[in-house]
C-alpha cells in the first residue's frame, strides 16, 4: 500500500517512464523464455526475423523509458532551476537515466541482449526504492554545491557507477555461465563474445570516470572548502572503492589470480561503490562527522527533503 500510495501522487512522467520499464522487463522475460523453448527444441524453427522480433520488442520499449528517462531529468532540470542531483531522490533517478544510456549503447555494440533482463529489473528496484524518497518540495543548492564543476563531477561517478552496475552483471554472468556468450545469449548465431573480457573492458572505462571523478571532487573540496580532502566518511569510502578497482587491474597480472577470482573482485567492488552511494545515510552520526565544518552531518550525503 505504501509503494502505491506513493506511486499514485508521483509526478505522471515518473508513473509513466516506469510503466514502460516494467513492460520492457516484461518483453525481455517473454523474449527469452521463447529463446529457452527454441533452444530446447520445444519450437519450429522460426525465420530469421521472427526469431528477433520479441528482442527487437523489447529493446525498442526499453528505449522509449529511456528516453521519457531523460525527459524525466531534463524536466527536474527545469523545474527546479538547478542540476537534479540535491537529493537522494533526484539523484536515483539520475543514475537509472545514466545506467539506461549505458546498457543502450552496450547492446548496440555488442548485441548482448541477456543483460536487458537484470538492467531492467535494476532500474525497476531503483524506482520503487526511488518513491520512498520522493521530493515534497524542490531542495536549494547550499553555497558550496553552486559551482561549475558539480555537473562534471557528479556525472563522472554516475557514468561511471552505471558501468560497474554493467560490469558487476558481466562479472555475475561470467561466475554462472564459465564459458564465452554464444549466439543463443546473444540472440544472433553469428557472434561469441569473451564474457572476462568484457567485464575487464567495461571495468577499465568505469575506472576512467570513477578517476577523473575522484580528482574533480578533490579539486571542488579545494576551491569549496580550500581543502582537497577532508577525511569526510564518504570520500574515504569513495577512495576505498577507486582501490579495490585499481587492485583489480593489478591482480589480472598476479599468478593465481584467475578470471573467477578477478570477477569476485569486481563484485566486492560494485558492493563498495553501492555502500559508497546509499550507505552512508545509514552510519551513526557520530561516525558521519564532518572535519570540515565539524558538523554531524557529511557534506557529501543527499538529503531527503
Amino acid at each position: 500500500m505504501f509503494i502505491i500510495e506513493h506511486f499514485l501522487y508521483s509526478p505522471s512522467l515518473f508513473q509513466l517512464t516506469f510503466i514502460i520499464f516494467f513492460l520492457s522487463f516484461i518483453a525481455y522475460i517473454i523474449a527469452y523464455v521463447y529463446y529457452i523453448k527454441y533452444n530446447k527444441g520445444s519450437l519450429k524453427k522460426p525465420s530469421e526475423s521472427k526469431k528477433n522480433l520479441l528482442s527487437y520488442i523489447a529493446f525498442g520499449s526499453f528505449t522509449v523509458a529511456m528516453t521519457l528517462n531523460i525527459i524525466l531529468i531534463v524536466d527536474t532540470w527545469i523545474t527546479a532551476g538547478r542540476p537534479p542531483f540535491r537529493t537522494m531522490y533526484e539523484t536515483l533517478i539520475y543514475y537509472t537515466f545514466t545506467f539506461s544510456i549505458a546498457y543502450f549503447f552496450l547492446e548496440i555494440f555488442s548485441k548482448i541482449r541477456i543483460f536487458g533482463i537484470f538492467v531492467t529489473i535494476i532500474i525497476i528496484g531503483i524506482f520503487l526504492y526511488a518513491l520512498g524518497k520522493r521530493d515534497v518540495e524542490q531542495s536549494v543548492l547550499m553555497p558550496a554545491l553552486q559551482t561549475p564543476i558539480m555537473v562534471p563531477h557528479v556525472t563522472s561517478y554516475f557514468i561511471a557507477y552505471a558501468l560497474i552496475g554493467l560490469s558487476f552483471i558481466s562479472a555475475l554472468l561470467s561466475l554462472i555461465i564459465k564459458k564465452d556468450i554464444d549466439g543463443f545469449w546473444l540472440m544472433s548465431s553469428h557472434m561469441k563474445v569473451n564474457i572476462h573480457k568484457l567485464t575487464y573492458g567495461l571495468s577499465k572505462i568505469a575506472f576512467l570516470f570513477l578517476t577523473f571523478g575522484l580528482l574533480l571532487g578533490s579539486w571542488w573540496g579545494q576551491v569549496a572548502w580550500s581543502n582537497y580532502w577532508g577525511f569526510d566518511p564518504k570520500e574515504n569510502w569513495a577512495f576505498v572503492s577507486w582501490l579495490i578497482f585499481t587492485s583489480y587491474f593489478h591482480l589480472r597480472f598476479v599468478k593465481g589470480w584467475g578470471v573467477n577470482k578477478q570477477a569476485w573482485v569486481v563484485i566486492v567492488g560494485a558492493s563498495a561503490i553501492l555502500f559508497t552511494y546509499l550507505g552512508m545515510q545509514y552510519l551513526p552520526k557520530e561516525i558521519h562527522q564532518d572535519v570540515i565544518n565539524n558538523t554531524n552531518k557529511s557534506l557529501h550525503t543527499y538529503t531527503d527533503e
